[in-house]
C-alpha cells in the first residue's frame, strides 16, 4: 500500500478576534480559512523562524502571530493598491 500524503486534520483554537481577522484575510484573498492559516504558517517558517519556538511564552506566540498577520495584511493592501492604481483609482 502507498503512504497517505494528504494533510492531517488539526484542531486549532483561536481567539474570536484573531479568527475574524484571519477570515477577513482569507476572504480578501479568495481562500478558505484553512488555506490562509496554512499559507501564513508556511511563509513564517520559510522566513527562517522555525527555530524560534524554543522557550516561547504565550505572549511571545501572540506577538509572532500578530507579526505574521501584519505582514500578510501589508501584502494584501499592497496588492489591492496596485490593482486600484492600474484602474485609475486612488489607493
Amino acid at each position: 500500500m502507498t503512504e497517505d500524503t494528504r494533510p492531517q486534520p488539526y484542531s486549532l483554537r483561536l481567539e474570536p478576534e484573531t479568527r475574524a481577522r484571519i477570515e477577513a484575510l482569507a476572504k480578501a484573498n479568495g481562500r478558505s480559512l484553512n488555506t490562509q492559516i496554512a499559507l501564513m504558517l508556511d511563509e513564517w517558517l520559510a522566513g527562517g523562524h522555525a527555530d524560534e519556538g524554543k522557550g516561547l511564552t504565550v505572549e511571545d506566540v501572540r506577538r509572532i502571530a500578530a507579526e505574521v498577520f501584519q505582514n500578510s495584511a501589508i501584502a494584501i493592501n499592497s496588492d489591492r493598491c496596485h490593482f486600484l492604481r492600474t484602474r485609475q483609482a486612488v489607493c
